[in-house]
Formats: C-alpha cells, structure tokens, sequence
C-alpha cells in the first residue's frame, strides 16, 4: 500500500501481511500494524511494549499535542487525550464516529482539496457555493453558513496552518485573531518559551490550550514601531502581561472578541495598551505598584499568571477533571534605554525615570550568594508609555 508517497511495508509478526501503521501526523512509521501484534511480537523477542507516548500517540485534535488516552487494564490506545477533546474533533468536523483515521485530503497548495474548494466556515467540509449565473465561487457553502461566520466575527482562514480567524472592529480599525495550528511556524516557539519560563512550579500543572496570533489595529502597530524606531538601536523584547477577561474568547473556541469596553484583554487585543487602565483589573495584586504607575511585563509566564482571573472552568486536556483555564498574552516590548535595578522604586514616575537618562525599568532577582539584598522573586519590565508595547499572542491554558 501507498500511503502518499510513503511505501508502507507488511507488519513484522510472522503470518500477518497487514501494512505496518503509519503516522501521518508525525510521519512515523512503525514495525506492526497495530498494537495488539506489536505486543505480540515484542514478546516472542523478550521485550515489552511501551505505554503510548507523546511521540507518537498525541491527541488528533487540531492543536493539541498531549499523549492519547490510555486504558492499561485493557489496552486500548483512545485516538484523543480526553472525551472532551473527541467531542469537539466530531464537533468541528474534524473527525467521524466510523472512521479509524481522520479523514485526509489532498490539497492543492492554496489549502483547498484538489479539485473542489470547501466551505471556509471552521468545521464545514462542503463544497462552496458558486453561481451558476456567472460562475463565481464563494468562501462558504451557503448563506446560513456566511451569516454565521459574520455573526461570529469569523474569517476565512490565511494559510493552512491557521485553524480559524476572528475579526474585530475598533476606532482604530480591524484587528484579528488567528488560531494557530501546532504545525504554524511560531506556535512550537511561542508554547516552549510559555511553558519553560513558567518558573514559580513544577511546569507538568500547565497545559497549553491553544494559541492565537494577534493582528492589531494598524494605527496601533503604527505607534508601536514609530517608538521603537525612537528609541534607537535598542532590543524589542517577547515579554508577557497578565490581565483580566470578562468573556469567553479564546477559551471558547467559537467565540471571538467581545465589544466590551470593560473588558481588559479584549480591550488591548482591541486598542493597544493604555496608561489610562493603569492599576486596574490586576487580578490578586491590585493596588500596589513596585515601580509606580506604568505597564508591567515579565520574562517569567509564571508571574504573569497571579494578574490573570480564571475565565471558565471545564475539563482539561489530561482527563474530565474539571480545572481552571485562563488567558494570558505574549507581547513586544520596545524597552529603549533600560535601567535595572534589585530593589523597589515605588514612587518612580515617567518623568523622573527620564530625568535619569531612562526609558524603561527592569527589576532583577539578586544572585544568591552575591550578597544583594534584593527585593524580587521573579523578574519583572515596566514601560511608561502605551505606544512602548503591544500584544502579539493570546495563549489560553488549563491550571491542575
């Protein structure tokens, strides 16, 4: 059998002429055809067959990388990390109850399968609607289906390696949120940098959810390098920013940015950041700034996560244990010319950081042993103007 272009073997246990089972997601091939022979096979060689594992055994559903489900005491290999999971493969279209594979189709290299282009609407797999007056195609297959994208604010998809956009109008213009898929080039950079800069506990009680790519405003954008071309020759760093969110965007993955201006998250995805909000929504810290009244930013995602309010709670990617799940965003930081410091400056403003000679202020962890008596457990960055940052990603994660 050919699988693609990939030539698949006979499985190795004497007897069986099966193809061996490959792995289209991850493109490994393996020596059985399924399990139950492969543990027969490694048997009769003395050895034992491994547990599923996330190399290859990862959950089917776009975007999630955790290891399958797994029933030792009676063998079975699920094909998603959790019931949750496989309800919203099925859910999305993504998966059928009488499938053993998902279903693949060959593209042509704008994403549409060969020969027929499909509904743009995330989960749809019809074919699109074209006029028979003038042949023209369209991005859905049916009105219903154009005016439930429109009501939730989603578009069409930019490349294959994005799951589904949602787009948002400010005063500023149109902003988007793009789902990444785990094969987009940044979503491996952006969960790796999230998950190893947690820092402040074991990193295991994590779990990256899903990933967004921020478009912003342009105006927005605008500002944002406009400084950083200001401040000269000065590094822009990935820094992230915990914040409140009184909607369900991101964790819901049907729901888009919300209008509220009341509504913190959505309101930076929306505007950028303001000095106007300064001090508030801060989740558990509210009303105490160590460096006075600017933006805060930190390397340490962990940090981040005590200024970020659980927006909803429903079962996780390892099980149906219901666990907390949040939203947190990774952001550009033009931070000029950087001061650092060990201690607290609690009554530093814009004005006298600049009487310094300063942009930003960096607060630093003191070595240990180096004798410093520093006041921070985990570092933190402080900017003092809007223009200085804006969002670039929006990671949803669960908590255990």
């Amino acid at each position: 059998m050919t699988y693609g272009e990939v030539k698949l073997p006979e499985c190795s246990l004497p007897g069986c002429q099966k193809d061996v089972y490959y792995d289209f997601r991850s493109g490994l091939q393996h020596d059985y055809c399924g399990r139950t022979h492969a543990k027969q096979g490694l048997n009769q060689q003395g050895q034992t067959l491994w547990e599923p594992h996330g190399c290859c055994h990862e959950c089917k559903l776009t975007g999630c990388d955790e290891t399958v489900a797994y029933e030792a005491d009676t063998g079975r290999v699920h094909d998603f990390c959790c019931l949750t999971h496989a309800q919203e493969a099925l859910h999305n279209g993504e998966w059928k109850h009488s499938d053993k594979k998902p279903r693949r189709k060959k593209r042509t290299r704008e994403g549409h399968p060969t020969g027929e282009a499909t509904c743009t609407l995330f989960g749809c797999s019809a074919k699109v609607w074209e006029d028979p007056s003038n042949n023209q195609k369209y991005d859905y297959c049916s009105r219903s289906h154009a005016d439930l994208a429109k009501q939730r604010g989603e578009l069409p998809p930019s490349d294959t390696t994005v799951a589904r956009s949602f787009q948002g109008q400010s005063s500023l213009g149109l902003y988007s949120l793009n789902l990444l898929k785990n094969t987009h080039e940044k979503y491996v950079d952006v969960k790796h940098q999230f998950l190893t800069k947690w820092e402040k506990s074991d990193p295991r009680s994590v779990q990256v959810v899903r990933i967004y790519q921020i478009r912003n405003p342009e105006p927005v954008y605008n500002n944002f390098m406009q400084c950083v071309a200001a401040r000269g020759t000065a590094p822009v760093v990935r820094r992230f920013h915990g914040t409140q969110v009184l909607c369900q965007v991101g964790v819901d993955p049907n729901a888009g940015p919300c209008n509220d201006a009341s509504c913190p998250l959505c309101n930076i995805c929306r505007s950028g950041f303001s000095m106007d909000f300064v001090n508030q929504h801060t989740g558990s810290q509210a009303g105490w700034l160590r460096y006075g009244p600017g933006l805060y930013f930190s390397p340490c995602s962990g940090k981040s996560n005590d200024y970020t309010v659980t927006s909803a709670v429903k079962p996780g990617p390892r099980g149906q244990q219901s666990v907390p799940h949040r939203s947190m965003l990774l952001c550009k930081v033009a931070l000029g010319r950087n001061k650092s410091t060990f201690v607290d400056e609690q009554t530093l403003t814009r004005n006298s950081l600049l009487q310094q000679g300063f942009d930003s202020i960096s607060g630093l962890v003191a070595p240990q042993g180096s004798g410093i008596q520093g006041t921070l457990n985990y570092p933190e960055d402080v900017v003092y103007e809007g223009c200085a940052a804006i969002p670039s990603y929006l990671i949803v994660y669960s908590l255990y």
